[in-house]
């Protein structure tokens, strides 16, 4: 667009919708418009080809697009990535999620060393459906509503294959299995699918007590009226659900048993209790079948006696007491009962889930996929909804952090122009709602621990405590107030970035305690049916044992944080944090989600904002307000003014002149930083209007970011060649001596490597040439002996063939003349008496024929010697041939030998010179500097959320260049803005004082952050950090360097988030008391 502002935007994104063109950039952030609808051909096998390897802007915007983004910045930086969807419900976020998650897999590949288990993407995939069932539901706004946070890591190797994942799940909505009234609204789908698995014919892993009932049959399942979805068949989704838990390992017996499981819960809800004319409370007669079959179905024994009792135990006695339930109480606690079931049950398939996707060796990088339904207002909001509007304020915070804030303090320091913006601050939102012990969440916790603790006396304590807050009211303050709403003792009104919200402390602290009660607990341990142990199991944080194994499997569980159901999370501990075991469900949620935006914090982040384009979830229909709202709210708008004027990509010098030092001269290498990249961007013909040049990072204007990805995946060879080419071609040498002059010398550096290039291609032919001829005569010497050995048995069998036929020939000559002998002497003695004469004369000629036949006989005799001599002769030079061959193919196989054995060794030794990664663990983890050993790495902990936070946390690395200074270790950070900050040891020039110090360069004695210690290792500082935080000196007492030596280690640290757990001061609890019950308790 020529003019980029709000309207301009919307029209735009309008156009395009009516165009099934769902999807539009705003720099690098995807704004995606659900359509509502089946778009044909636009999530196919085609596209993705489309997308793959391709720079982003020269494609139309798409969900692959931003995945590839994300993949190639993995691939050419080497840092870890994240995409962030976001959007209120029925904007999309879901299947935005599963598209991107479906081309990642897609892309890399799954790492081949897991061939022995069962297809790795397929049960990353097959997830989807899975907990889609166990955590969707329809709401008044969307028919596949999450109602619950999920953050899928995807782990990748070396060779950038996805080799595992991890799931980690929160904020699950468990009331939404016992209230769900509303018109228009369902339970979670799973309870839908499989009443509908139980019919006839359909699936045989059903529980055969669900055969013939409907949704209508069930309590939970018809609160609302509303027990089916236009276009959603739960019958075939359940087939769909039973296949990936398949996929994930879940045995037959497993899923009836996860089936039986959403079964019971179903006849608990039906177990009706009533009220005795002795107030007490006891199963109606009508719901005994449906208690008897729950009991069935969970195997425990007398489920009715626990509901209508409460089982208090002692400390001090160690006593048991029974208290009886009035009506209303006992009814809770059966709800409270199901929840909790089913909290562990949606727990346990996310840690089962995990234990077959996990990663079992070291990872190289991964992608974080985070899908977080979106800011919520109801008609009554209660503690879930406070849950995800905080969770959304952090978020929402992240986003400003990442865009606006630390943006603009980067133009400053690399002395930039930084535009004019107003942007909506959340940070004291943040700062209400989590600090110690004044914030919302604090002071609950407070009131929980108190002896009669009430909703009403936090309320109250809330309304005291912040009092002329700008981000706080009260009902009565605020245009909120309706006629019949809440009154001010149980609701109070929070400003959030998307609006006013009116909260209603009812239930709050019993869904802040929310603990299982311990007469479930220990019935459930005892259960005969084995999913339901497994799941008490993973609740109480031990590692399950499945399979019926003598040895507990250590179960790696989801990283579950939950504000609507109890947790499941863990990396590599098997039992949960000190945190988790005594804090509230508030403060666990406070400290997991910190945790997972640390983590995200230390990834290169992309955007992805999903926009519902009506509240009819109607195809086509696109209502401007309503769109305008959503991109205000989110901060776009104020972003699309920041990336008008502003530099969204950028790239340091020093990973420039890294990347391009062996494809360039030594004369341009040892320009200053700006000049020499300035000369490189010729390379893909980039105009100086394009990009600005900061202190030690060049900047691109809004969408010239391809520009950037352009120049780092072109091949070094063609960069030098190519800024010759371009700098002809614009005229850049005309008038200027000193750039003709230096276009002269780069040319001649093009040439000389070509000419290098040449002769080694020609040694390079020549050999090839050399060892195809040499291989050519060994394989026609073998041919030669073969023919000659052919030859020599062709004569032989000539030579016998003639001698045969000649002893034949006078064998039959030899018969013949027998024969005629004998008929010649039979008709002589017939004549004798009639030719005496001629008798004589005949017996002469006879005896003349005779010898004239031996002389015959004799010639032929000598003849045929003379033959078999002959042949005898062929057959030695046949024999002497052979054996010249044979001596001549020796010959010519020893000399290729010793030709393959000296370039086998030319080879060994070229491949000794190449620069592979070490396989060494050690020298992965240590540098050798002089005599010294030092970490290659250290992590900074401890760093609180603020003005330098980039500057500070994550990893640093010992410097190439100068790894040294005054005689101690000299790190470099880059931070997960692009800048760098350096760790180095100086003096300070007044005191003469030694110290550690971060800063932008090496010699600063201040920097953004010093200790004053003469340790010869960062790491080993004991005094405290002290740190600029843009207005003053403040110290730091968790600040520290921790050595890192493995590929996990502070990735990270629960412990910077974990508050004092010591009790708020009760003289303090007191001033905040305001003449409420708890007040007066007090």
């Amino acid at each position: 667009l020529d003019v980029l502002n709000s309207a301009t935007l919307v029209q735009n994104t309008r156009a395009r919708f009516k165009e099934d063109v769902i999807y539009t950039y705003i720099s690098e952030i995807l704004i995606a418009v659900n359509p509502f609808k089946y778009i044909d051909g636009l999530y196919t096998e085609e596209k993705k080809s489309m997308y793959k390897g391709v720079n982003w802007t020269t494609l139309e915007p798409h969900v692959y697009a931003a995945a590839e983004m994300a993949f190639k910045h993995m691939e050419l930086q080497s840092q870890s990535q994240s995409l962030l969807v976001s959007g209120e419900s029925g904007a999309g976020k879901t299947e935005t999620n599963k598209q991107l998650m479906d081309y990642l897999i897609w892309r890399a590949g799954t790492d081949k060393s897991k061939s022995s288990k069962r297809d790795l993407s397929k049960m990353i995939m097959d997830t989807n459906p899975v907990l889609e069932a166990f955590g969707n539901a329809k709401n008044s706004r969307n028919k596949n509503s999450s109602r619950f946070g999920k953050y899928v890591n995807l782990k990748f190797n070396r060779d950038l294959q996805v080799m595992g994942a991890e799931i980690r799940t929160f904020l699950l909505e468990k009331s939404r299995v016992t209230s769900t009234s509303l018109a228009g609204e369902r339970s979670y789908h799973i309870f839908y699918q499989v009443i509908q698995g139980g019919s006839p014919g359909t699936l045989s892993v059903c529980p055969p007590s669900l055969k013939g009932k409907k949704p209508d049959d069930f309590s939970y399942t018809s609160m609302s009226g509303t027990s089916t979805v236009p276009g959603v068949d739960d019958g075939k989704d359940l087939l769909e659900v039973d296949a990936g838990l398949a996929t994930c390992n879940f045995t037959e017996d497993d899923r009836l048993n996860t089936f039986k499981v959403c079964a019971a819960i179903l006849n608990i809800g039906n177990i009706k209790l009533e009220a005795k004319a002795d107030d007490t409370v006891e199963v109606s007669p009508a719901a005994v079948a449906a208690q008897k079959e729950a009991e069935s179905l969970l195997g425990v024994g007398d489920l009715g006696k626990l509901l209508v009792e409460k089982v208090v135990h002692s400390p001090r006695s160690k006593s048991e007491y029974h208290i009886a339930l009035d009506l209303n109480s006992a009814t809770n606690q059966r709800d409270a009962l199901v929840k909790h079931i089913y909290t562990m049950l949606f727990n346990l398939i996310v840690a089962r889930v995990n234990l077959n996707i996990e990663v079992e060796k070291d990872f190289h990088k991964f992608i974080g996929l985070l899908d977080v339904f979106g800011f919520e207002v109801f008609q009554t909001n209660s503690f879930e909804q406070l849950c995800i509007n905080y969770a959304n304020e952090r978020l929402h915070n992240f986003f400003l952090m990442r865009v606006f804030e630390v943006e603009i303090e980067l133009y400053r320091m690399q002395n930039l122009q930084v535009p004019a913006l107003n942007y909506p601050d959340n940070a004291k939102v943040i700062e209400l709602l989590e600090k110690s012990p004044t914030g919302i969440f604090p002071l609950l916790d407070a009131q929980c621990k108190m002896p009669k603790g009430s909703d009403k006396g936090f309320a109250a304590t809330a309304q005291k405590t912040h009092a002329g807050h700008p981000g706080f009211s009260t009902l009565s303050a605020s245009p909120l107030k309706i006629k019949g709403g809440p009154s001010d003792d149980i609701a109070f009104v929070i400003s959030h970035f998307a609006g006013d919200v009116c909260y209603t402390c009812t239930n709050f602290l019993e869904k802040n305690v929310d603990q299982l009660s311990a007469q479930f607990e220990t019935e459930l341990k005892e259960s005969k049916q084995p999913i339901v142990v497994q799941m008490v199991t993973l609740h109480s944080g031990k590692p399950l044992n499945l399979g019926g194994s003598a040895t507990p499997r250590k179960t790696k569980t989801s990283g579950q944080m939950s504000a609507r159901g109890g947790t499941a999370r863990g990396d590599k501990k098997e039992k949960p944090s000190a945190a988790e075991q005594k804090g509230s469900v508030g403060k666990k949620f406070l400290v997991n989600l910190k945790q997972l935006m640390r983590e995200i914090a230390t990834t290169h982040p992309y955007f992805i904002r999903c926009i519902k384009p009506n509240s009819n979830l109607a195809p086509v229909e696109f209502n401007v307000s309503m769109v305008l709202g959503q991109l205000e709210k989110s901060g776009t708008i104020e972003c699309v003014k920041l990336m008008q004027e502003g530099y969204p990509s950028r790239a340091p010098y020093e990973d420039l002149t890294h990347r391009f030092k062996d494809a360039l001269p030594d004369f341009m290498l040892a320009m200053e930083a700006q000049d020499f990249v300035q000369l490189l961007l010729l390379a893909c013909n980039c105009q100086s209007g394009d990009y600005q040049l900061g202190q030690d990072m060049v900047f691109f204007r809004a969408n010239k970011g391809g520009v950037l990805q352009e120049l780092m995946m072109m091949r070094k060879d063609d960069v030098a060649q190519k800024i010759v080419e371009n700098a002809r071609n614009t005229g850049l040498a005309n008038g200027d001596p000193q750039m003709a002059t230096f276009l002269e010398k780069l040319e001649g550096f093009v040439a000389a490597r070509k000419e290098a290039r040449r002769q080694a291609m020609e040694i390079f032919v020549g050999t090839v040439v050399a060892t195809l001829g040499l291989f050519k005569w060994v394989k026609w010497g073998e041919k030669r002996a073969i023919l000659d050995d052919k030859a020599a048995k062709k004569v032989q069998a000539i030579q016998r063939g003639k001698l045969a036929r000649i002893h034949v020939e006078n064998k039959r000559r030899q018969a013949r003349e027998k024969k005629e002998a004998e008929e010649a002497a039979i008709a002589a003695a017939k004549a004798a008496e009639e030719a005496a004469k001629r008798a004589e004369e005949s017996a002469g000629a006879e005896a003349q024929e005779a010898l004239e036949a031996a002389k015959r006989a004799q010639a032929a005799a000598e003849a045929a010697a003379k033959e078999a001599q002959a042949a005898t002769q062929a057959m030695v030079d046949a024999e002497r041939a052979e054996a010249q061959a044979s001596k001549v193919a020796d010959a010519v196989n020893a000399e290729a030998t010793a030709r393959a054995n000296a370039d086998r060794k030319k080879l060994d030794l070229s491949l000794e010179q190449d620069d592979d990664l070490d396989d060494e663990a050690h020298d992965k983890w240590f540098k050798m500097v002089g005599n010294q050993e030092y970490h290659r790495f250290l992590m900074c902990k401890g760093v609180e959320w603020g003005f330098q936070y980039h500057n500070f946390y994550g990893d640093w690395e010992l410097a190439d260049a100068d790894p040294i200074c005054h005689a101690r270790p000299h790190y470099v950070h880059n931070t997960m803005y692009g800048g760098y900050a350096h760790l180095f040891h100086t003096m300070d020039p007044h005191y003469n004082v030694p110290r550690w110090v971060i800063g932008p360069a090496p010699g600063n004695e201040n920097g953004w952050a010093f200790c004053e210690s003469d340790t010869d290792r960062p790491n080993k500082a004991q005094t405290t950090w002290i740190s600029w935080d843009g207005f003053e000196w403040h110290s730091c007492k968790t600040f520290r360097f921790v050595p890192k030596e493995h590929e996990l280690d502070g990735l990270s640290d629960e412990e910077d988030f974990i508050d004092d757990d010591e009790d708020i001061d009760p003289d303090f609890l007191a001033t905040l008391e305001g003449g409420d019950e708890g007040g007066d308790e007090k």
